[in-house]
């Protein structure tokens, strides 16, 4: 995979966000982590807010809410019609994550979330969003990261896909 490719899906990922979400109620958060009511400490909602906040600083740690295994899945579509799909483990996006965070903050991307939902699958959760892109006046509403416990309690994501528009609407 070319530098160009995981240089686009780590600016699309690495951005300004802010978040509205539509919350988890106590009650259903507690039956969410029934499955192990020990160490699934971690509320989704307070995961993917911490996700954009660091973003949103352009705060490196947001390294470390992905696994080393994750799937980083995108998709990006050319005006000419031209579609590239790209793959990165979670191995390979932390060590282009840096330049992507410098690239990002440089370059002025933002990026904002909205109509968050939270979904409990397995023993973790489905984080589906809008995304949408100042820079290029592009929503994706097919953006989604899951996200599940690891064996700390911790949430980490596993799986994320996003799609980008190589080119401005605006």
């Amino acid at each position: 995979m070319n530098i160009y490719i995981k240089s686009t899906i780590a600016l699309s990922i690495f951005t300004v966000i802010a978040v509205n979400s539509k919350e988890l109620s106590d009650n259903e958060y507690n039956e969410y982590r029934g499955f192990n009511p020990d160490i699934a400490d971690e509320h989704p909602v307070e995961f993917f807010r911490r996700y954009a906040l660091l973003l949103q600083m352009y705060d490196e740690k947001v390294i470390e809410l992905y696994s080393d295994s994750a799937q980083i899945l995108g998709y990006t579509k050319h005006a000419h019609g031209l579609k590239k799909f790209a793959e990165l483990t979670g191995k390979e996006w932390k060590k282009s994550a840096s330049a992507a965070i410098w690239m990002s903050r440089n370059t002025g991307d933002k990026i904002t979330y909205s109509n968050a939902n939270f979904i409990k699958v397995d023993n973790g959760f489905r984080i589906t969003a809008d995304r949408y892109s100042v820079k290029l006046c592009y929503t994706d509403s097919s953006f989604y990261q899951i996200v599940k416990f690891n064996k700390e309690g911790k949430l980490k994501i596993i799986k994320e896909y996003f799609e980008v528009l190589a080119e401005s609407k605006c």
